[in-house]
């Protein structure tokens, strides 16, 4: 399972390990262990935190459009390979792009 660094992310780690961390541990994103070393907390992601890795990468995304200046310097999110990751885009039951103006919220109950 990936462990989640503080660090590598520019949060202070008794910040993260006080309040974030212990959030996402009380919802069930996060694992938290005593690293092998004793002294340090080490987190990991549970399967709850793998499965928000779509709306992360499509939150930064957004970020990345809306939030930066064209030419300001900024991270890039990329594969195995080194490259960067396709722009998410919904798409419907045909795999044809789905947008606000062609879905509705259906109550199933």
């Amino acid at each position: 399972m990936p462990r989640v660094r503080p660090r590598s992310s520019g949060v202070d780690r008794a910040h993260f390990s006080n309040s974030s961390g212990g959030v996402m541990v009380e919802r069930g994103i996060l694992d938290r262990e005593v690293a092998a070393s004793g002294r340090r907390q080490v987190y990991t992601l549970t399967q709850a935190g793998r499965d928000l890795f779509t709306v992360v990468v499509a939150l930064r995304q957004w970020g990345e459009r809306h939030a930066f200046e064209a030419d300001e310097a900024r991270s890039v999110l990329v594969d195995e390979r080194g490259l960067a990751l396709a722009e998410l885009r919904p798409t419907d039951s045909r795999g044809a792009p789905a947008d606000p103006d062609s879905t509705s919220v259906r109550k199933d109950y």
